[in-house]
């Protein structure tokens, strides 16, 4: 049914996404699908003592330990945007778009008061993806 699956990951916030990427694991084991973790960066993360690679190596041991902790290898994707926060939606609409994924499954938080009117980016693309999106609190 599935066979990549997609799971978009901040790593300002990691613990928040465990739930999330053991949701992946358990599905991709179960489908034999492969994961791929993406992390859209850009110059408003990094300060002068980090570069984009720095930011690169975190995520690639990221995803050594997440693949190690839940027994399933998981690839990396980085992605750069100018401002990540504006246009995070698109570059993983993007990513989606190029990499042939028919899964997306993404951490998210209670919504709040900005939720309602504004759309959450999981919110975002659960409405406007062509793919199915699984949305883990």
């Amino acid at each position: 049914m599935y066979r990549k699956i997609l799971v978009p990951v901040d790593l300002t916030h990691q613990e928040d996404q465990m739930k999330a990427l053991q949701t992946a694991a358990l599905i991709a084991k179960a489908e034999g699908a492969e994961i791929t973790l993406l992390n859209i960066t850009g110059f408003s993360y990094q300060t002068p003592s980090r570069s984009t690679e720095d930011y690169i190596n975190d995520l690639v041991d990221f995803g050594h330990r997440v693949s190690h902790q839940f027994g399933i290898e998981m690839g990396t994707a980085s992605r750069f945007s100018h401002d990540p926060a504006a246009e995070l939606d698109n570059r993983i609409q993007d990513e989606i778009d190029a990499g042939d994924y028919d899964l997306v499954i993404m951490a998210s938080h209670v919504p709040g008061f900005r939720e309602y009117i504004f759309s959450s980016n999981a919110g975002y693309l659960a409405n406007h993806a062509k793919i199915s999106v699984f949305v883990v609190r």
